[in-house]
């Protein structure tokens, strides 16, 4: 009898459990940020860190201050925010959050979304690019 009801409902046991750790079991054995990762991400600019939630709110935790932009962050100069950062020994780390292209509508949702993170913290600094206010464009 027991093992007819193994045989019938096993299957099902098994096939939820295998269900259960595909859905959860990933985020709980591998679902911490490592510092490595975030002071790579905090200059890289890809998609990764712009949408990467886990990634943005781990370095909130730590002493990384956000920083809005667009392309104008890609360029590199003496007024970059990591350039001015290293030059007058800040207290905090610039993270880079947005990339070529990256528009208001999604820094605003990105803001929302980490909101719980940046109270009481430094506000980030946000980027507007020259093109946006010139007349005629």
């Amino acid at each position: 009898m027991r093992k007819k009801l193994w045989m019938t409902f096993g299957p099902i046991l098994v096939a939820c459990g295998v269900f259960l750790f595909i859905l959860f079991g990933p985020s709980a054995i591998f679902g911490s940020v490592s510092n490595k990762s975030i002071q790579n991400a905090a200059t890289s600019m890809s998609e990764n860190v712009v949408g990467g939630e886990a990634l943005q709110r781990a370095a909130m935790d730590q002493n990384y201050m956000p920083i809005f932009g667009s392309s104008e962050l890609s360029r590199i100069d003496p007024f970059h925010p990591s350039v001015m950062a290293n030059k007058y020994a800040t207290s905090y780390t610039p993270f880079l959050i947005g990339r070529p292209g990256t528009q208001s509508l999604y820094h605003y949702l990105d803001i929302n979304m980490l909101s719980d993170k940046l109270k009481g913290k430094k506000s980030g600094l946000y980027f507007i690019t020259a093109v946006v206010s010139t007349k005629g464009c």
